[in-house]
């Protein structure tokens, strides 16, 4: 499907694309401030950057099983669109940058087939409250500022599957992100970027699981009110960089035996 002009009607504001489309094209109801309801068909492969941006009247769309690709920006700015993901299906999916940006959805299942969330892709999505990563989830890498101002979100648990993060995934210039209270990085995360939840005032519990190997400096950097970090009993992080505690609310903490170096800027950075 190419393009489908805002300007047309529709019968029960729903368009049902037809049978055998393979590929929603870019831009393709980019701006269609008229359609509440798509119909996406079984076999179609890709949503391509742009397609449903801004289609701010849209309110009910499902994802096929057979989707490899949601590209950047592909529903950006529609509004509180409940996008739901079918169960099954066997390929993988990609989801790109800023493709569910300044939605006002409550709550995302991603489907299990997800590998990848790239950058920015919930940031302004200020009334989601529930995020789950399905029930058996492939996801490996997550990019940077993906959660970025989801001021409902109170709880994340990453899934096992997940190898790489990226940086400033839900720190905060303010307290927008005051709901984020308790994170579990999960035990399969190897590489966690910088600065990751920095500044997050409500933030009080955290888990570091048992594969992280690598960390950017100031992931948990003026949460004032973090007071619990649990690492994994086996962990195998061996340096905690700069910042990484700098003014919480910590008063004790188990280090793991695994950490050889303590990075420090000055006596009272750390």
């Amino acid at each position: 499907l190419i393009y489908c002009p805002a300007g047309l009607s529709f019968e029960n504001k729903t368009y049902t694309v037809l049978d055998g489309t393979k590929v929603i094209a870019s831009g393709a109801f980019k701006n269609n401030s008229a359609l509440e309801y798509v119909v996406l068909p079984d076999g179609l492969t890709e949503i391509r950057d742009s397609a449903f941006e801004s289609a701010t009247a849209l309110l009910s769309i499902e994802i096929p099983n057979t989707v490899e690709l949601i590209g950047n920006n592909a529903f950006q700015y529609c509004g509180k669109a409940a996008i739901t993901f079918e169960k099954g299906g066997t390929a993988d999916l990609v989801i790109g940058n800023y493709a569910f940006g300044h939605t006002h959805f409550t709550e995302m299942v991603l489907s299990d087939r997800v590998i990848t969330l790239g950058d920015y892709v919930f940031e302004n999505s200020t009334d989601l409250a529930t995020l789950s990563f399905g029930d058996n989830p492939r996801l490996t890498t997550i990019g940077s500022y993906v959660f970025i101002n989801t001021a409902k979100l109170t709880e994340v648990t990453f899934p096992d599957t997940l190898v790489t993060m990226g940086s400033y995934n839900f720190a905060s210039s303010s307290a927008i992100n005051a709901g984020i209270q308790r994170v579990n990085l999960g035990n399969g995360l190897k590489t966690l970027g910088e600065s990751n939840f920095e500044n997050l005032q409500s933030l009080k519990y955290v888990y570091i699981g048992s594969s992280l190997e690598t960390m950017g400096k100031s992931n948990f950097r003026l949460c004032s009110n973090l007071t619990t970090v649990e690492f994994a009993k086996d962990a195998k992080l061996t340096k905690l960089p700069m910042g990484t505690f700098h003014q919480t609310g910590i008063t004790s903490i188990e280090i793991p035996a695994s950490v050889v170096e303590i990075e420090r800027k000055d006596s009272n950075y750390y």
